[in-house]
This record gives structure tokens, sequence and C-alpha cells, in this order.
């Protein structure tokens, strides 16, 4: 049937981003955000990700303040640097630094960004450059950095995923909240529960049923619910981890 010219389509930019293979993830860029307490394991659960879809970056940057002496990053920065030099880039070049220790340098790594994709663009390249930023507890600067609220607000336009892990739910800002595609919270204390549910429930799933989802997700150390926020309904939002979907029992 010929569409009327005043039929309101959706418009759709994602056939210019490379897409995951696990749906889970998919619509690429994504910005996720995992809430846990200290050593809950919200970091490696967002390295898992990125690892999951290292063949939709091209760049691959860290911001954790223990970047330099936690090894739990070693083995990403190592992966991100090689991935440079895959890429034809200089990895030792400052412009292509993967690993910062502070949020200070993020206008710099996002103007990078914004300038190669407005260079790919002039190109007439179809599929652009896809830019990986994980941001690691930063607890202290997520709620009064507007530099990291128009990375979530405005970092689609510039082909930039972001996964951020902080220890409180509301340690980020109304901002970054409003404006994430997907949520993975492990088992919080009671206060930081109640604060993910006033913002969650209500649009596909009731206060009963979320915590129903909730418990069954985290019922094993370590495991988390991820919830996919935009999703069209329930049955396509709740997984365990990030392979077992969800559905209410009742």
């Amino acid at each position: 049937m010929e569409r009327h010219p005043l039929d309101v389509v959706p418009l759709s930019s994602e056939k210019r981003f490379k897409q995951s293979k696990h749906e889970v993830f998919n619509p690429l860029p994504i910005k996720a955000y995992f809430c846990a307490p200290s050593s809950g394991g919200k970091s490696s659960a967002a390295i898992q990700a990125i690892n999951a879809l290292w063949d939709c970056w091209d760049k691959v940057v860290v911001f954790a303040a223990t970047v330099e002496v936690d090894p739990a990053f070693d083995a990403l920065v190592e992966k991100a640097k090689k991935l440079l030099i895959r890429k034809g880039d200089d990895p030792d070049d400052p412009d292509n630094e993967c690993a910062f220790e502070s949020l200070d340098d993020l206008p710099k790594v996002l103007n990078l960004q914004a300038q190669k994709i407005k260079e790919e663009r002039s190109l007439g390249r179809k599929t652009l450059s896809q830019l990986c930023i994980l941001i690691d507890d930063h607890l202290g600067s997520l709620r009064h950095d507007k530099h990291l609220d128009a990375l979530f607000s405005r970092g689609r336009h510039i082909w930039c995923s972001v996964f951020l892990t902080s220890q409180f739910f509301r340690g980020a800002s109304t901002t970054v909240r409003k404006n994430i595609d997907a949520l993975a919270i492990f088992r919080l204390p009671a206060q930081e529960y109640v604060a993910v549910a006033s913002e969650v429930v209500g649009s596909m799933v009731d206060e009963q049923q979320f915590r129903e989802l909730y418990l069954r997700a985290t019922a094993q150390p370590h495991s988390f619910l991820f919830i996919k926020l935009k999703a069209k309904d329930s049955s396509e939002a709740f997984f365990r981890n990030y392979t077992t979907k969800l559905v209410p029992t009742w």
C-alpha cells in the first residue's frame, strides 16, 4: 500500500552503525548503566558486554580512577591498543590515548570522535566509526558533569556507546538516568532498590512484577537483572544476565 505523504515514519539511522549479533544489545549505539555495591560485579559485567560487542567498535576508551593500578582493566586496555593498531592508528599518539584516570579528559575524547564522524560523513562513508567508552565508578563526578550529560543526551549523534558503572543509582545525574537505554542491577541494598524501582516501575510492569523479576534475576551471586528500557513490551525487556529472557509469571 502506498504511504500517505503525511504519514509519520520514525527516523532510523541504525543502518549507519554496525550492529551486534547479540540482539540483547541492539540497537547500537547503546547507553548502558550498571548499578551494584562495591565488588558486586558491575565492572566485570560491563567489560563482558564490551568484549561481546568488540567487532562493532573502532575505538575503545576507559575512564577509571584505578585504571593504572587495577588489573581488572589491564586486558581491556591492552586489547584497545591492539584495536588501534589493527585500524592503522598509532597507540602512542596522544590523540589515541585509551586509558584515563579522570573525566577531565572526556571533552577531548568526544571532540576527537565528533571530528572523525564529520570527516567520514564528508567522504560519504555509509558505515561510520563507533566509539565505545567505559566509565567505571567515578562516584562524585557523575552528578555535575556537563560533558557526561552531553554524552548521554547527544552521544548517539557521534556514534558513541557508553557503559557506566556506579554503586548508587542516583549517583548519576537525572539527565544520565533519563537517557539510558539499558540498565543492569545486581542485588542492591533496600534503599537503592527503591530508587531503581521508583523510576522503572509503571511503564511495562507493576511494582510486584518488578520485584519478582528482580529476585529471580539476582538469586545467584553476581547475577543481575538486565532491562532494555526502550523495549516495546515487557516480553522483550527483561533478562537474567544477558542470556535468559524473563517475563512476569502473573
